[in-house]
Order: structure tokens, then C-alpha cells, then sequence
């Protein structure tokens, strides 16, 4: 029996190879976009062009069962955030010609500055920043366009599989002088997602793509820790004692009004201030069986991908 199809968008991305991976593991045949060459450790089909060159990527998701868009800019700016949504329509238009499920991961952005306390599929949206405005506007797009089947995985904060923002460059930033620096207050619960549990969510949601009509929107199951518990766990990785320190705000705050990345991350102070969590009961009773793999497996990976542990042999 031939192997289901997949075009995933942005697979060189830290998201994009992992999905790539999971997808193969899980018995697809991976068609992977990037516009460089494809950065994975198994075999795909590259797919060499620009995500914005719609009759490539049209051609690229010819007879594929599932898009996978898993492009992000790099920079957490509003200037490099608005060709998110042009991109979006790309994979749209590809996933409505090859009568595809499109999938998007999701995140936090949605809910506003303080986000609520337990979050599910419900809650309510708030647009109080540039990047929730447009988070907002990307997924009114999947379910609002005519004859898309779609869904998306809101994620808490990503780690793992390379660097990214807060737990590569701020939590961990310190490793090597012995300090966990934290961003909020240490008993405030905040969701997080190691990358390669979203992928393999991913993977098991598209082996059910046949009963998934329309728009879906699930909670992702994550590890909802308090910064105190992230401090504990790191430390039990590491084997050594490290002192659990506040991350001092006021830098980042005095450079807002003229560097982009630290205003956007400025606007995000106050989501660290106040406990939240993904309410993912529904997606568990979906899958069934899944759960996240164990905390110490995802941070020893994590920190080994960031050369902060040493490699296994």
C-alpha cells in the first residue's frame, strides 16, 4: 500500500523538522518545503522553494491527505509578522486544490495580555497585542474559509530541537554559571510544550483525518508547571545545584520604545505575571492515550539539542 502524502510548510524550521520526523516515523511520505536545503535526519522529498510561490507549493501538495503549516517568522517583530498571514493563504489555497486536512500549531498569543487562568477551546480571544491580533486572524481564517478541513494545536511555550526565546535565551541563558533565571513570579503555573510531543500530536490527529470535517481547535497536552516545579526539574537534569533567580524586566523595558524584537517581548510581561494552563481533556479523551513524554526525557533532550549537557554516547 502506497504511503499518505504530506507537504509540510516551513520544514526547516524548529517546529517544521519536527513534524517532519514524527510524519515519517508515523509512515508518511514527507514532501518538505524550505527554502534552503532540508535540514532533517530522514528521508524526504524536498520541495526547494519559496512558501510564497503559490503555483510551486500548488504543485508540491498535489495528492497530498495533509498540509502541515508549520512557517513562523524568526523574529518576534510586528514588521516580520505581516506576511504571516499571505503565507497562511498559500497553504490554504494548496490545501483546498489537493483536498487536503490543513494543520497549524497555535499559541497563547489569542488570549490576550494576561491570558485566563485555565484555557480550552472557549475561551475568549482578546486582540491587545500585534501578534494576538494576527493569531486571531489566522485561525478566523481556517474557519471561516469555505470547504477547508482544518485544525489547530494551541501549544504553550515552545522548547526544544534548537534555540528559540524564553527557555533558550532567557531560563537557561545562565546555565554554565549555575542560575535558572525566570521571568515571572516562581509559583505562577504557565503552560510549556517540548516540539517533538506537538509533532507526534500532530501525526496522531492526522491518522483520524478522515472523520475531521471543518475547523477543529484542541488544547495541546503540555507539562502546566510553576516556575519553582521548571527550577526543580532542570536541576534534577543537571545534577548539580542552580540558584532559581528573577529575570530583571527593566532592561527590556527601557529598550521597547526603540528595538521592535524588545517591545513585543515587553508586551508579553504581563502573561508571566499571572498563572495559566491548557485545558487539553478534550484532545486526550480524543486521542485516548496520549500524554506527553516524561518532563526529565523532554528537558534532558532539550538541553543536550543546546549543548548544555553532554551528548549521549
Amino acid at each position: 500500500m502506497a504511503k499518505p502524502i504530506v507537504l509540510v510548510m516551513g520544514a526547516n524550521g524548529r517546529c517544521g523538522r519536527c513534524v517532519v520526523t514524527a510524519l515519517v516515523n508515523a509512515g508518511w511520505q514527507v514532501r518538505a518545503q524550505a527554502r534552503a536545503p532540508i535540514i532533517a535526519a530522514v528521508s524526504v522529498t524536498p520541495v526547494i522553494c519559496d512558501a510564497s510561490d503559490h503555483e510551486a507549493v500548488l504543485a508540491a501538495a498535489q495528492g497530498a491527505e495533509l498540509i502541515v503549516h508549520a512557517i513562523n517568522p524568526s523574529r518576534y517583530t510586528a514588521s516580520a509578522w505581516r506576511h504571516v498571514l499571505p503565507l497562511l493563504d498559500v497553504s490554504i489555497a494548496a490545501a483546498l486544490h489537493s483536498g487536503a486536512l490543513l494543520m497549524m500549531p497555535g499559541n497563547i498569543y489569542n488570549y490576550g495580555r494576561i491570558p485566563p487562568g485555565l484555557i480550552d477551546r472557549n475561551a475568549p480571544e482578546r486582540a491587545e497585542t500585534a501578534l494576538g491580533s494576527i493569531r486571531i486572524r489566522m485561525e478566523q481564517r481556517l474557519a471561516q474559509t469555505p470547504g477547508l478541513n482544518s485544525v489547530v494545536l494551541t501549544a504553550g511555550d515552545f522548547f526544544g530541537s534548537g534555540a528559540g526565546v524564553w527557555f533558550d535565551q532567557v531560563i537557561t541563558a545562565k546555565w554554565r554559571k549555575d542560575v535558572v533565571q525566570y521571568p515571572g513570579p516562581f509559583d505562577c503555573t504557565r503552560a510549556w510544550t517540548w516540539l517533538p510531543d506537538l509533532a507526534r500530536a500532530f501525526a496522531a490527529i492526522a491518522e483520524r483525518r478522515a472523520s475531521l470535517n471543518g475547523f477543529h481547535k484542541w488544547m495541546m497536552p503540555s507539562y502546566n508547571l510553576t516556575g519553582r516545579q521548571l527550577h526543580q526539574a532542570l536541576q534534577a537534569a543537571a545534577g548539580r545545584p542552580l540558584a532559581l533567580r528573577p529575570m530583571p524586566w527593566w532592561p527590556m523595558g527601557l529598550l521597547s520604545p526603540v528595538a521592535p524584537v524588545m517591545r513585543t517581548l515587553w508586551q508579553m510581561r504581563a502573561s508571566w505575571q499571572h498563572s495559566h494552563a491548557l485545558d487539553n481533556q478534550e484532545l486526550s479523551r480524543y486521542l485516548g492515550n496520549f500524554t506527553p513524554a516524561p518532563l526529565e526525557q523532554a528537558l534532558n533532550a532539550s538541553l543536550r539539542d543546546l549543548g548544555l549537557l553532554a551528548t549521549e554516547s
